[in-house]
């Protein structure tokens, strides 16, 4: 299982998991090698939306419920600011006639996949013991906002590389300063109490 899950992490949680079909890598750095890669990153993204997000959600496997629902329920705002950033990617090169088309479907699809998704988010429960993250942990008012432009997200490099938010300024007060590192308190908190409900229900 070790050797299936680092073979997972070094074929295809990569910015190109294109160059990584067999066959494909001799096409790096050509430009439709290049163009096919973009592609490819776009499906992958509004697929992963589809599949390994909205149907886990909406049916999960059974014996894993409640570990499902928790992971999106404490992850929910750092998966809409991760598409966010898909998005505006993708329509960044929607302008390419090489690429526009396919992306653009892509794009389509991801978005519709999205709203979704959030209206699916905005239906969970709080997971019990949670509480104290409600307020943390999900922003309400992104479920009724889509983005339709690059402007609405910062800085993405590729689809598959996580979402790089715009570093703190100078002029960032210590309430701001206090806040995020009680975020990121709370956020450990959450990852070992998920480690904790895989290891009950695994036993």
């Amino acid at each position: 299982m070790f050797q299936v899950l680092v073979s997972i992490q070094s074929l295809i949680l990569v910015p190109e998991p294109y160059f990584n079909e067999p066959g494909y890598e001799r096409s790096r750095g050509t430009p439709s090698g290049n163009q096919s890669s973009r592609e490819y990153n776009s499906n992958i993204c509004q697929a992963s939306v589809k599949w390994a997000m909205l149907e886990q959600i909406r049916n999960p496997c059974p014996c894993f419920k409640e570990v499902i629902q928790t992971h999106f329920w404490i992850k929910r705002q750092e998966i809409v600011t991760q598409i966010e950033g898909w998005i505006a990617d993708m329509e960044g090169q929607c302008g390419d006639r090489r690429t526009g088309r396919a992306i653009s479907l892509n794009a389509m699809a991801l978005k519709r996949h999205f709203r979704l998704l959030k209206e699916e988010f905005a239906k969970l429960k709080t997971p019990e013991g949670l509480d104290d993250l409600i307020d943390l942990t999900f922003d309400a008012s992104c479920v009724a906002n889509t983005p339709n432009s690059k402007e609405s997200s910062p800085v993405v490099s590729t689809p598959t590389q996580s979402y790089v938010p715009f570093p703190p300024t100078s002029a960032a007060t210590d309430a701001q300063k206090s806040a995020a590192e009680e975020s990121a308190l709370h956020e450990i908190d959450s990852d070992i109490e998920m480690e904790k409900m895989v290891s009950k229900v695994c036993e």
